[in-house]
């Protein structure tokens, strides 16, 4: 069992050569807008972890308790990126849903329901992508595409992924939490690959998530290297979340279609401190919030930025914005 390998055992390149990906993929513009309302509203997604404040969130957590519903909405306006921002979210979004289908087109991904996109039939359970083997008349190797639907009869092979990945549904399981207040994360895959660890060949399994960036940010221009710090915090909170060892970090060059791999190990005591600034925020005593504020004064960037700055520090950021 993969729980009961040290992980100290497992080298990357062990790992990363199960996983690598090097297929092109065709980029598709596909721009939709938006939907804000407060049942899709959660303070707790691992994609905010990087960047979460246990005194924003307290505030946030607050305002749901009194059903104000108002204040939570206008909350979560202030995440939502503009149109032209939007649209190239989700050509990366796009760029997701092919990248799963490819892993799952190549055996990859182990785990996982897979939706029709010509009718919306999801496979009944937890399986690899509906594939079929045809022999290759010049080769005389079996070659595996997509399999057609059962219930619409094949329709989805006219469409481009021909399968729907799901993406795993990662909840916290903590007892006595309101659903709209535990933490809760989307990964793109939980893979199981096979590596040699020794004398044996043993099933190891991994949490991959795929990032969509351009080829300045691929070719970590500008300072900005590769894992990005804000990805390292989202990986370990997937991690945590499925209590999984190993996740993989791939990154997909937009401009180029190249693909960068990086492996993260699960700590178990970085998610066991932001846990307690979660439960801290959940108690609702902000007595010492103090403590934990994000923001070292009142006219941090940050706190000028912050929908509850007034709340939180008892009056407006100054207009000097060097004071």
């Amino acid at each position: 069992m993969a729980e009961e390998i040290k992980m100290t055992t497992i080298s990357p390149d062990q790992v990363l050569s199960q996983v690598k990906m090097d297929k092109a993929i065709a980029l598709h513009f596909d721009a939709t807008p938006p939907n804000i309302s407060p049942d899709k509203i959660r303070p707790y997604r691992a994609s905010g972890m990087a960047n979460f404040c246990p005194v924003e969130s307290a505030f946030v957590i607050e305002a749901i308790r009194n059903k104000e519903w108002d204040t939570v909405v206008k909350w979560n306006k202030r995440k939502v990126l503009p149109g032209k921002v939007i649209q190239i979210v989700d050509t990366g979004t796009v760029v997701h849903k092919q990248l799963q289908y490819y892993a799952g087109l190549l055996g990859k991904v182990k785990e996982g329901q897979w939706r029709c996109p010509a009718c919306g039939f999801l496979t009944h359970r937890e399986v690899t992508m509906p594939t079929i083997s045809i022999e290759d008349n010049d080769t005389g190797l079996d070659l595996t595409y997509p399999a057609p639907c059962p219930r619409c009869k094949g329709k989805n092979l006219a469409e481009f992924p021909s399968w729907l990945y799901e993406e795993l549904t990662l909840i916290e399981k903590a007892k006595g939490v309101p659903e709209i207040l535990l933490v809760k994360g989307h990964c793109d895959g939980k893979w199981k690959v096979r590596v040699r660890v020794g004398e044996e060949m043993v099933w190891v399994t991994v949490i991959v998530d795929f990032k969509t960036i351009n080829k300045n940010g691929f070719d970590e221009k500008y300072g900005g290297g590769l894992p990005k710090t804000d990805h390292i915090p989202q990986m370990q909170t997937y991690l945590n979340l499925a209590d999984v060892e190993i996740g993989v970090l791939i990154y997909y060059c937009k401009d180029t279609s190249a693909h960068k791999y990086y492996l993260v190990y699960r700590d178990k005591t970085y998610w066991a401190e932001i846990i307690a600034k979660v439960n801290w925020a959940r108690s609702g005593d902000m007595s010492d919030k103090a403590k934990y504020r994000v923001c070292s004064n009142v006219g941090h960037p940050r706190a000028r930025g912050c929908f509850f700055i007034e709340h939180c520090w008892g009056k407006k950021a100054p207009e000097n914005f060097l004071a």
